[in-house]
């Protein structure tokens, strides 16, 4: 029996899709298994139709459970941006010592919250990613043990929270999906009781949710040069991701996405993987750790150590000088490292995951290939701002918010007024408007694109409208762009905007 856990990864149309899993009906037709079960809190119809094909399926095996949960109030705040801090401050202390999630986009947000709410006497913490993990650990220990009632957190925070009396969860920024909404609000009131889960909407934050789209979609010319670099490689592929993601300028998710597919394709098959640096330090005396083996063993360590040249107290492991003066394979030098660290005689560090591909002699149309690929993420890229549309509309429904919620993922047994959202309250979300943003004129925008320009030798329209709407590529980075006074001009912008803007300045042509 196979079992998959967050099963809506499997789907591209699902709002965390997980490249890898896409190869699981493959593996399961290729073990034979005969019985699979998926399970999800997140699936849309769309989603559910998907796993349904991509399994097999029957109807009679699709099991929709019941997503409405009496306890929760559901509230739509519509605020202009600026007036959210004050909101805030206010809101949490009324009941400072409740147990609350303020969810926010990005990492300076979650910081410069929680300082706000700090000054205001309350027991708030900031965690996100950029945090140290045993940081991070700690903070969300003090939150489960109740020495931290607020904490402000992007999205790397909640997975495995199974704490029953969170009563607050509030959206200081817009979620990027309904599909993230209900997962975040899904982590209040687990006892049961009432819990309030209050969403501060404006429009204002909907082009940096797009704009996490548009970086993900990775330039045509882009996945040529992959094709390319796949091409002359002959018929073993080797390469470390992040170097390959700096050669091709896709991010590292995408570029996993693109491997998948030419996976799924046919094109390449994975072969194996590798460590391509190891360094270690003696936890025991060298000698110590050579007296516990039999001669032949004891030999091939001594040749190891060798040619693991001390600097200070790190070794860096150099498996070219093992093979050339010992013969020592790499494979076995590897293992004996890993076997010498179980037994906590040495701290052994390995970095530089470097991937092996076999890549079976067949002729390819570059392309062709790459305009299917492309095709692919442009479908995706279409879906992920649709979602974002899907949201807006649901924050300012004129129904139940509870049943709308309950309807976007298949369950039609949800009362059709719930009497405790703010719709059935008579508060109807109606967003400000955005204002009147005006788009520099040529000369401006020449002036912000030309440095860039010199710096990566490239007009690619979407290259620069991505530099100008703040969103970094592994290019961007290499060349230090956030330093040009350009970087994130535009980010209050919507992308399509810019990107038209620019277009007229610099004709879209193949770089």
């Amino acid at each position: 029996m196979l079992v998959v856990d967050e099963a809506h990864c499997i789907s591209e149309w699902g709002h965390n899709f997980r490249p890898d899993y896409l190869k699981l009906p493959t593996y399961r037709r290729e073990l034979k298994i005969p019985l699979v079960l998926l399970l999800t809190a997140t699936a849309t119809p769309a989603v559910m139709a998907d796993m349904q094909a991509k399994f097999d399926i029957e109807d009679e095996g699709l099991i929709v459970t019941g997503f409405y949960r009496a306890n929760l109030d559901l509230a739509v705040v519509p605020l202009p941006a600026e007036a959210r801090d004050g909101w805030l401050q206010a809101e949490v202390r009324r009941e400072p010592g409740a147990p609350t999630i303020v969810y926010v986009t990005l990492q300076h947000t979650a910081q410069q919250c929680a300082a706000l709410l700090q000054r205001a006497g309350i027991r708030a913490c900031a965690y996100h990613a950029g945090l140290d993990s045993a940081l991070r650990s700690q903070i969300q220990h003090d939150f489960m043990a109740g020495k931290v009632d607020c904490i402000v957190a992007t999205i790397a925070f909640g997975m495995g929270i199974d704490k029953a009396d969170i009563r607050r969860v509030i959206h200081y920024d817009l979620p990027k999906s309904i599909e993230n909404y209900s997962q975040e609000i899904g982590r209040a009131g687990r006892d049961g009781l009432p819990s309030r889960c209050i969403v501060l909407a404006n429009r204002a934050q909907l082009p940096v949710l797009e704009n996490f789209v548009y970086g993900d979609t990775p330039d045509r010319a882009a996945i040529v040069t992959l094709l390319e670099i796949l091409q002359q490689s002959g018929s073993e592929w080797e390469f470390g991701l992040l170097r390959l993601s700096n050669d091709t300028n896709i991010r590292q998710l995408p570029l996993k996405t693109l491997l998948v597919y030419l996976e799924m394709a046919g094109i390449i098959a994975p072969a194996y993987s590798y460590f391509a640096e190891y360094r270690f330090k003696f936890v025991l005396d060298k000698a110590e750790i050579l007296a516990r083996f039999n001669p032949d063993r004891r030999q091939f360590l001594e040749q190891l150590f060798t040619c693991a040249p001390q600097a200070r107290s790190w070794c860096t492991m150099d498996f070219d000088a093992l093979w050339q003066g010992y013969q020592g394979e790499r494979q076995r030098a590897a293992a004996a490292l890993d076997y010498l660290q179980q037994q906590g005689w040495i701290e052994l560090e390995s970095k530089q995951m470097t991937d092996v591909y076999r890549i079976p002699p067949q002729a390819v149309d570059t392309d062709v290939l790459a305009d299917e690929l492309y095709a692919l993420f442009e479908k995706k890229e279409l879906s992920e701002l649709a979602r974002l549309q899907a949201l807006l509309a649901f924050f300012t429904s004129t129904r139940c918010l509870s049943h709308e919620l309950a309807r976007y993922f298949a369950d039609e047994q949800a009362p059709s007024q719930c009497g405790h959202c703010s719709v059935c309250r008579g508060e109807v979300a109606i967003l400000p408007p955005l204002p009147p943003l005006t788009l520099p004129n040529e000369n401006g925008l020449l002036a912000w694109c030309d440095p860039l320009i010199a710096l990566c030798h490239t007009r690619h329209p979407r290259i620069l409208t991505r530099f100008l709407c703040g969103i970094a590529t592994p290019l961007t980075t290499r060349v230090k762009a956030k330093s040009l006074a350009g970087f994130g001009q535009l980010a209050a912008h919507p992308f399509a905007d810019v990107l038209a803007a620019v277009s007229r300045i610099y004709p879209a042509h193949h770089d």
